[in-house]
């Protein structure tokens, strides 16, 4: 039975055999190619490569058995034959060879190698053999040519790579201005919220002013206008001995000037919540002119679970301060200010009390 044959012919379908008790057989291509010195042209090919290494595959023994028409011991049988007879022949003559295959060769170091034989088991050779060409002549303009492509394409890289810098330093830029609006307009919207909420509240400061001031009355002068009246009616006559009897009248006594009622004072808004000033440092969430605004403000704060929070007396800018805790020493007011300049609000400042 020809083992070699069915070896061959799985070689040519799968590219690779496996033949128990000796090894795999794998078949390599290789394109074809022309040698820079000798100008050897090579046609492709495939190369037969011979490992020791035998996995459990029964496809060499299936191939036979369904060729040959036996079972599968039978089979078994007959690959083992060959692969023991081949052992044999290598170990006593130190080299055997398998006719399309290769040859096997014993080292003195009792390692075996395998050498494949020129023959080619591929059908992408077309036929072709091994043969010398003449030298090619290189085409100057043709590389001239190259040469010419190769610098269009290095510069059209370089001009991508110096458009993308400058788009990159253009939205850079643009991030940046974009960045600088932001701030300087977000400062101009605050100062006119603020202004905004300072005009509100000056209209009601005057109203109250207003209502509380009393206008002082007008006295008259009445003792020179009585004076004047006396003198028109006592008119003395030289004919008269006795003068007549005036009756006198009794002099009115002068009007006390009223005094100007005292301004009342604008009864103090009730204090619903005041604050415990307790620390001597204050972590200020923000200041309101109106103690409404800052007593809501307060009640945000206590929903959001900052429980100290309260806000001090208007100073004398008229401002209630709202504070969402204080402390005792600033390194304890300046932590908290840290961490709700990141969490929270990144305007809140620490006020020393």
């Amino acid at each position: 039975m020809d083992i070699v044959k069915y070896i061959v012919q799985i070689l040519k379908e799968h590219d690779q055999v496996i033949v128990p008790g000796l090894g795999s057989f794998v078949a390599e291509y290789k394109s074809a190619k022309i040698h820079p010195v000798d100008h050897n042209f090579s046609p492709p090919a495939k190369q037969i490569v011979f490992d020791n290494y035998t996995p459990d595959d029964d496809l060499l023994v299936n191939k036979i058995a369904e060729a040959e028409n036996v079972s599968i011991e039978k089979a078994i049988i007959e690959v083992r034959t060959f692969t023991d007879n081949l052992i044999n022949e290598i170990q006593q003559y130190r080299i055997a060879n398998i006719k399309m295959l290769g040859t096997f060769t014993l080292k003195p170091d009792n390692t075996i190698t395998f050498t494949a034989e020129k023959g080619d088991i591929s059908d992408e050779s077309f036929g072709l053999e091994e043969f010398i060409t003449p030298a090619a002549i290189k085409n100057e303009y043709k590389e001239k040519a190259i040469q010419q492509m190769q610098k269009a394409k290095q510069y059209e890289a370089e001009v991508s790579n110096r458009n993308k810098r400058y788009i990159l330093i253009g939205i850079s830029s643009a991030f940046l201005l974009i960045l600088v609006f932001l701030i300087f307009f977000t400062n101009i919207f605050k100062n006119l919220l603020y202004d905004t909420e300072v005009k509100m509240d000056r209209p009601h400061q005057e109203m109250v002013l207003q209502n509380n001031t009393v206008e002082e009355p007008v006295i008259a002068d009445t003792t020179s206008q009585q004076d004047n009246s006396v003198e028109a009616d006592a008119t003395p006559t030289t004919e008269a001995k006795t003068p007549a009897v005036v009756e006198e009248k009794p002099k009115e006594k002068p009007k006390e000037e009223a005094k100007p009622k005292e301004q009342t004072k604008p009864k103090p808004i009730a204090e619903k919540e005041k604050p415990t000033e307790s620390g001597k440092y204050y972590l200020v969430a923000g200041s309101f002119k109106v103690q409404e605004n800052a007593e809501k403000r307060v009640a945000e704060l206590k929903t959001k679970g900052y429980k100290t929070a309260g806000f001090l007396q208007a100073n004398n800018k008229g401002l209630f301060t709202v504070y969402y805790n204080s402390y005792k020493t600033k390194d304890d007011a300046e932590v908290q200010h840290q961490k709700i300049m990141k969490e929270e609000n990144p305007e809140s400042w620490v006020l020393k009390k």
